[in-house]
């Protein structure tokens, strides 16, 4: 997702793990910037990108398709709201099956952190609002729990 690195330098990963296509959404000198890889150049249409996020169309066989978005979400705290209402901006305007994938920088409960402060109640809720909004699911993950 943030891969802090130009295009330039993401091209060496491609080729070694042997992805047909690339994409990078280039990021600003603080940090951002996204990679996104696929293994059949012919099936994946990009058609928005910016510092956080890449939106392609995936088409099966030419006949079905539908949306990808990989997305990094803001990491400040005064910017989760702003990361919110440009999903549901994105969400309005997509009319087939969607997915979203990336690092929200955010979380659905205060067990996905650790630490002593605990995660802001509306922050909590404002995330879960989201999901329910966009009729997401979390499809939970696997493996060391804090990444």
């Amino acid at each position: 997702m943030e891969t802090l690195i130009e295009h330039d330098r993401v091209e060496p990963v491609q080729r070694q793990l042997k992805f047909e296509g690339l994409f990078t959404a280039k990021g600003n000198r603080r940090g951002g910037g996204l990679a996104l890889f696929w293994h059949k150049a012919d099936i994946v249409q990009i058609f928005l990108s910016y510092l956080n996020f890449i939106n392609v169309k995936v088409l099966i066989q030419s006949v079905e398709s539908f949306i990808v978005t990989s997305f990094y979400g803001l990491p400040k705290f005064s910017r989760r709201r702003d990361s919110s209402n440009f999903l549901r901006s994105i969400a309005s305007q997509v009319a087939e099956p969607w997915c979203i994938l990336g690092d929200f920088n955010d979380m659905l409960q205060d067990s996905e952190k650790r630490g002593v402060h605990r995660q802001p109640r509306w922050c909590l809720q404002g995330f879960a609002n989201a999901v329910e909004d966009y009729g997401l699911i979390d499809l939970g993950m696997e493996g060391y729990p804090f990444t």
